[in-house]
């Protein structure tokens, strides 16, 4: 973070402990410890420790909590990157597909991965197919999902 950002960060610490014996040269040296840390994960370590500190926390204090921050903020993405590949597993494209064609498109052709049905409709030619599955990849997961139970 930038200097003026830790200065922040360290008068935000002062500023919920203000008993502690503050004074320029602490808040320099605060700051000065803390810089390396991102400014964004620090606000989130003053306020843990603003939940969890009787007393003002020193850095060694802080430095902890920016570490579970870290931790937090790494396996939410962690999280967020198994959820973005979820649609893939949840829908597979051809069902995207078919899920734009009759609902959308009112188009009752049966697709192919539908034949152990034994269904005497039309056969779903492959441009066709593309072009509802291309359509389907821009369509939210959620929006999909809505038009399967609600058919809108």
């Amino acid at each position: 973070m930038t200097r003026e950002e830790a200065l922040t960060v360290a008068g935000m610490v002062s500023s919920n402990w203000p008993s502690a014996q503050w004074n320029e040269q602490t808040l320099d040296a605060y700051a000065r410890a803390i810089e390396w840390m991102d400014p964004a994960l620090a606000t989130k370590a003053v306020m843990r420790a603003v939940q969890e500190c009787e007393f003002y926390p020193k850095v060694a204090v802080l430095r902890d909590f920016y570490g579970i921050e870290k931790r937090l903020a790494d396996s939410g993405s962690k999280i967020q990157k198994q959820l973005d590949a979820l649609p893939s597993q949840i829908m597979p494209p051809w069902v995207r597909g078919y899920v734009v064609s009759r609902v959308r498109h009112k188009d009752m052709r049966v697709w192919p991965e539908q034949i152990d049905q034994d269904l005497d409709e039309a056969l779903m030619p492959k441009d066709a197919q593309d072009a509802y599955i291309a359509e389907a990849e821009g369509l939210p997961i959620e929006e999909l999902f809505k038009k399967i139970v609600v058919g809108a």
